[in-house]
């Protein structure tokens, strides 16, 4: 497996972990739309269809951060395999789940919430 997919994964991961933990703030609505940007890009780039650039930002998240920078750099890989591609999908639709389809969005799991009101 190429380096790049390995880093998606793992700052995938990161980004799920970081948002169930117990001492989670939830994401901000503009944080939720880089996770969604590049997890739409992820999308596309294994689907073979155009890209969109945002602009470079800077994020206080290390988590997110990483995020990015690591998508940045599997935009930029060629000719993946049907493999690589499935392994693609895999993390975007973790996140998807775990981060922004969660309600509200981008907030931890409701079983969270409700245990760090105990």
């Amino acid at each position: 497996m190429r380096q790049e997919l390995h880093d998606y994964r793992r700052a995938c991961e990161a980004l799920i972990a970081a948002s169930l933990s117990p001492n989670t703030i939830a994401f901000t609505p503009k944080e939720i739309e880089w996770i969604s940007h590049y997890a739409t890009e992820m999308t596309s780039h294994v689907d073979g269809l155009m890209l969109r650039s945002w602009p470079a930002q800077d994020h206080e998240r290390d988590t997110l951060r990483e995020y990015v920078r690591v998508s940045n750099a599997l935009l930029q890989l060629k000719d993946l395999s049907d493999d690589e591609r499935i392994s693609i999908r895999r993390s975007v639709n973790d996140i998807g789940k775990k981060i922004l389809y969660a309600v509200p969005l981008g907030a931890p799991p409701k079983w969270k919430q409700v245990l760090a009101d105990l």
